[in-house]
């Protein structure tokens, strides 16, 4: 089965080159058909690329670090990219990456001689091969970003995220790094006033989506953000800036996330763990 989804993933979703990196990747238990002894994942690491973000190169660069730099042997990793719902763009997962964790003990009683040799011969560089398909992975997803999608709508698409993927996850520990300005621009809500972002009564705000029933079940996952008002003018007006920022803490907090950063616009700190 999850041979099947990484093929069925880069086929539709990544370019041709990346469809070789994905071979690359392959599951060592499946090459030596040993599929249901791979532990499931203990950790996973979402990652939520906005499209209509003006991203800048050094954003992106640091996503990527992060990123790469973020699993082990076994934690799963899945790119998710969103827009504008109400427009078409609905969340779509462009890439999913699980470096194997080393075998359960009670395999070496059931895996012949060879099998265990082509298991280490195939294990020793699944963590390397894993972080360049995720270098390659997350520049591709930034070089198709648009920042001309008028409608910015991050509200209805966290909501989404968290309803039909986030709460399916059964691993113990949940990531969350979320790239995007973080300026909601839509019917719901929008952080402009003919053209410029305005200060944000955060309260108000708050109280309207919980009237809407549009905040999330974030399930206790740890949450990163990068790029709040990237581009933008935003950080010219201390009160805007941090009005925007005292939103997305109180509806991270009321939506049971634990938020440890919000990059205005890069993280300070150097890894997500």
């Amino acid at each position: 089965m999850f041979k099947v989804s990484w093929k069925i993933l880069f086929v539709l979703f990544v370019l041709p080159w990346l469809i070789t990196e994905a071979a690359a990747i392959e599951s060592c238990y499946d090459r030596i058909r040993a599929s249901a002894d791979r532990p499931p994942p203990e950790r996973t690491l979402y990652v939520l690329i906005d499209q209509t973000a003006p991203w800048t190169p050094r954003e992106i660069k640091q996503v990527s670090r992060l990123v790469s730099l973020w699993p082990g042997p076994g934690d799963m990793i899945r790119v998710i990219t969103f827009s504008a719902v109400s427009e078409g763009r609905d969340i779509t997962e462009v890439l999913a990456v699980q470096p194997d964790a080393p075998p359960p003990e009670s395999a070496s009683d059931r895996w012949r001689s060879s099998q265990v040799r082509a298991f280490e011969a195939c294990f020793s560089n699944q963590n390397l091969k894993a972080k360049i398909a995720i270098k390659r992975g997350i520049r591709y997803v930034f070089e198709h970003t648009n920042p001309s999608i008028k409608k910015s709508e991050i509200l209805q698409s966290l909501h989404r995220f968290a309803v039909t993927r986030l709460s399916k996850t059964n691993s113990s520990e949940i990531t969350i790094l979320i790239a995007s300005d973080f300026l909601e621009n839509s019917s719901v809500m929008s952080f402009y006033w003919r053209g410029k972002t305005i200060e944000i009564d955060g309260d108000r705000a708050m109280a309207y989506i919980n009237q809407i029933e549009l905040l999330p079940d974030f399930h206790g996952a740890r949450i990163f953000g990068i790029g709040l008002g990237v581009d933008s003018k935003l950080h010219k007006s201390f009160r805007k800036a941090q009005s925007v920022a005292s939103f997305w803490k109180k509806y991270f907090e009321q939506g049971k996330g634990k938020l440890i950063e919000l990059g205005m616009p890069t993280l300070q700190r150097g890894t997500l763990d």
